[in-house]
């Protein structure tokens, strides 16, 4: 592979150091985290579900399964 220099003006430079690139996954996922923050009541259930998580006040899916008599269908 052949290498060359270039010189740019320095302006141009700066620019090109302060884009970065992301891939579209990436870009949906932080448009959505964004959404998430803005939406109060969103972030205040997950706290809610986040505490409840830590005091053990949830049920795995094997309990609803056989809460519920799925047989094994989730």
């Amino acid at each position: 592979m052949k290498t060359a220099m270039v010189s740019i003006p320095e302006e141009e430079y700066r620019k090109l150091t302060e884009n970065i690139s992301i891939s579209r996954y990436e870009y949906e996922r932080m448009r959505e985290t964004i959404e998430l923050m803005r939406d109060k009541e969103a972030l205040a259930d997950i706290v809610e579900s986040t505490e409840q998580i830590k005091q053990g006040k949830f049920k795995t899916i094997e309990q609803l399964q056989k809460e519920l008599q799925l047989d094994d269908e989730i």
